[in-house]
Parts: structure tokens; sequence; C-alpha cells
């Protein structure tokens, strides 16, 4: 599906069904191995971030492994994080270690956000009532782009890096170039993404579902269900989040703002520490 097939239905029913939108070549694949690069070099050396670039409450900067995982699993498995929140951009957390890499990820979010603009455009277009009012939600939004880092290490018995589960956002954008292992959910098969640098796949958040009639609709788009499988010795992913502005009501929902949502699926799914 090419980025001008977003102005057809036959898109939108596609992501009605599948929850997904693959789109190959809408960024420019240089820029993506460049980041990738600097990313690599950065959570390689993290003894030189950790103590000038944590997080800690902020909503960008690095967060190490053991932060976060997911409720009922195993302990999480070294995954290592990097944030870019542009709405929060004075709260960045940066050394000279990791200046290029945030200026890299700033500039990739920025494209991100006007690309994602003519998405929800197309959405709110192709389906209708059930994503009534979603682009100026978009455009208004608290959206961030993460660099996730899989280190090397040994494999689980399971083959799995990160379980099954839904993301919270409205949709989750993974940025094509990662190294193989991520897997989509399809009527409960498990099937391989391809996706090249370049491309981006759109994928259904939990979120969604309560903008497009609530989780008893049965029009409405649920999250779609993915993991991460251990496919190659270490691995870089590059995943933006589109979310609403925190005091959004949510429709569908009960009077639920989007803030009250994700603190709520963070407590109800995510182990923290």
């Amino acid at each position: 599906m090419r980025y001008t097939d977003l102005a057809k239905p036959q898109a939108w029913q596609e992501f009605r069904t599948n929850g997904i939108l693959h789109i190959p070549s809408v960024i420019g694949p240089q820029k993506i191995l460049t980041l990738r690069a600097e990313a690599y070099r950065v959570f390689r050396d993290t003894a030189a971030i950790a103590k000038h670039a944590h997080r800690g409450m902020a909503r960008s900067g690095f967060s190490p492994p053991g932060v976060e995982g997911v409720a009922g699993k195993n302990p999480d498995n070294g995954r290592q994080f990097w944030d870019t929140h542009l709405d929060h951009d004075s709260d960045a957390k940066i050394c000279a270690h990791s200046a290029d890499l945030v200026r890299a990820m700033r500039h990739l979010t920025l494209e991100l956000s006007v690309i994602m603009s003519g998405v929800f455009y197309h959405m709110e277009r192709g389906l209708g009532p059930l994503a009534h009012g979603l682009h100026r939600v978009m455009l208004n939004g608290a959206h961030g782009l993460r660099a996730t880092h899989y280190p090397p290490s040994s494999p689980s018995p399971d083959g799995v890096l990160f379980p099954s589960h839904r993301d919270f956002s409205l949709v989750t954008v993974f940025v094509g170039g990662a190294e193989a292992g991520l897997q989509i959910d399809r009527a409960g098969t498990w099937h391989h993404l391809d996706n090249r640098p370049g491309d981006i796949a759109i994928i259904a958040g939990g979120m969604l579902r309560y903008w497009t009639g609530g989780p008893k609709n049965p029009h409405r788009i649920g999250g779609l269900r993915h993991r991460v499988m251990r496919a190659v010795s270490e691995r870089i992913s590059l995943s933006f989040f589109t979310e609403p502005e925190p005091h959004t009501v949510l429709p569908y929902a009960d009077g639920l703002t989007a803030g009250e949502y994700i603190s709520r699926f963070v407590a109800a799914t995510r182990a923290t520490t």
C-alpha cells in the first residue's frame, strides 16, 4: 500500500479487518540507518549516559533495563530505551554522548508527526463516525518516539524477547529497519512483519477501541497483539506512539481521560519498578 492509497476506502477496510497498515518508502532509508547507528553507539556504552541522561520522572531520556515489563511474565530481559517527547522537550535528559542521537530522534519525531497527521486525516474520513474527531486529537496530542535496545543475551526457553501484548496508544508506528523478530497476531497465528528501512507499519493500539465505539461495540477497532522473538543476537527498534493530550476525555469510556486510561493500563498490564 502506498501513502496515496490512504485516500481510498479499501485501505480502511483493511485496517478495520487486520488492525495494521504497512506503507513502504515514506521516510529516507539513510536517515533511519544513521539514527540506528547512533542508537547502537549510545546503548553499547550506557556508562556514559546512565548518570547524566537517566530519564527518572521525566518523559524524555534514557531508561535502563528492569524498568518495564509485562505483568505475569518473566522479569525484564534487559531491554533499555531512549524516549523523545517534543511536548516535554524541556524535560529532555541530554549529555555529550547522547546529543547526536537526541538530535536525530527529534528530527524523526517531527517527520513522523507530519506523516501521521495525514494518516489520521484520511483515517477520520475513511472510517467515518468510528473515527470522528481523531485528526484534531492527533494534532493536539502527546506523541513520543522510543528507541528500544535488546542487548545480546541468552535466549529465553521459548525464544520470546518481549511477550504478546497490545500497546496503550491510539496507534503505534513501527519504523522499518529493525532486525527481524517482530511478529503480529492474525486470527491466532503469528506472522513475521517485514518492515524495511523507509517503511512504516501502523498498528491499532488499545486506546483506539474507546474511540471507535467502545469495547462492547462489535465494529470497534481493538489493539493488535504483537510480540518480539529472538531472531538475532542484538536488536534496535524505533516506535512512534500516538496519544491524545492527557486531559482528553475518551468517548465510550464513561468519562475516562487519556491520562487516566494510560495510568490504569500500565498498572494492570506492565510490571514496573
